[in-house]
């Protein structure tokens, strides 16, 4: 992860960022079941505009607090899933606006 997150190794990391504890490897654990279940149930009922609505706003959540982290000493690789959320928000207000558009 930290590969990653350095981009290849390319960036510094934060010595803070070198060890995790146990409790922080449990909520990343935690996270990445949740993620998994959302993406599951967004695959199942893609058309579900409240899904998409709400996929929308967890994305421009998502990508404020990855800027708040890097202004405080993250890794700068973290602006590519920067770029990446607000892509797939994009992308969601595109779907909903063209289902609503097609609905009339």
């Amino acid at each position: 992860m930290l590969v990653l997150l350095s981009a290849g190794g390319a960036l510094p990391i934060p010595p803070s960022w070198q060890t995790l504890s146990p409790l922080a490897v449990t909520f990343a654990q935690l996270l990445g079941v949740l993620g998994a279940c959302w993406n599951g149930a967004r695959l199942r009922w893609a058309d579900d505009r409240r899904l998409v609505a709400i996929d929308a706003v967890a994305r421009i959540v998502v990508a404020a607090l990855l800027i708040m982290r890097i202004s405080h000493a993250a890794p700068p690789a973290l602006g590519v899933f920067v770029l990446v959320e607000l892509l797939g928000t994009m992308l969601a207000v595109l779907a909903l606006r063209r289902r609503t558009a097609s609905s009339w």
